[in-house]
């Protein structure tokens, strides 16, 4: 994103244009192809976290410790390599957000037998379990400026274009929540 175009926005955060602005290319990409499904490729699942997780460190705060682990082989899935970097990067976004820039967030990758297991903790807020079924809604938010968009997205872009899985795998408040995603293995 241009330097000369953070003058236009001088109250918003490089963070948050981004989003914006991967949001909005998500989006494109989502109605450009309204009617057919997005392109997915057999990729290794640990190259494709592990260059949104680098991307995602290089933009962070220092407050932010990254620990990252991949399966120690391939794990081949069929995805669409920009719609799945954008959930990863918004899950990223999300746990920066409620630790309020300062935590550990872990990210894993591994294979249990035909399935891909993707784990996203951090060490911030977490999750009141009355809102634990609700984050994934369109327009849920907690936050003071949002329109709860990037949950809702993020779910969809798993289940109905990867047909996987993403939920709320365990959230203690004021200590951690870890947000999962499944996808079927290409074995």
């Amino acid at each position: 994103f241009p330097s000369h175009d953070m003058r236009v926005l001088p109250c918003l955060d490089h963070v948050l244009v981004y989003f914006f602005v991967k949001l909005i290319e998500v989006l494109l990409t989502l109605f450009a192809e309204i009617g057919s499904e997005p392109v997915l490729e057999d990729l290794d699942l640990n190259d494709v976290i592990m260059e949104a997780m680098n991307y995602m460190k290089n933009r962070s705060g220092k407050g932010v410790n990254f620990d990252t682990s991949y399966w120690g082989h391939p794990v081949m899935c069929s995805i669409n390599k920009n719609l799945f970097h954008w959930v990863i990067e918004n899950l990223v976004k999300n746990s920066i957000d409620a630790m309020d820039g300062e935590g550990k967030l872990t990210c894993s990758v591994k294979q249990l037998k035909n399935k891909a297991v993707v784990d996203i903790t951090d060490t911030g807020k977490g999750i009141p379990s009355n809102q634990m079924k609700s984050v994934f809604k369109p327009g849920f938010t907690t936050k003071k400026r949002g329109w709860g968009l990037g949950l809702s997205l993020a779910k969809r872009i798993i289940t109905d274009y990867h047909r996987g899985e993403i939920y709320v795998k365990e959230s203690i408040p004021s200590e951690r929540t870890t947000i999962r995603i499944v996808l079927t293995a290409v074995v």
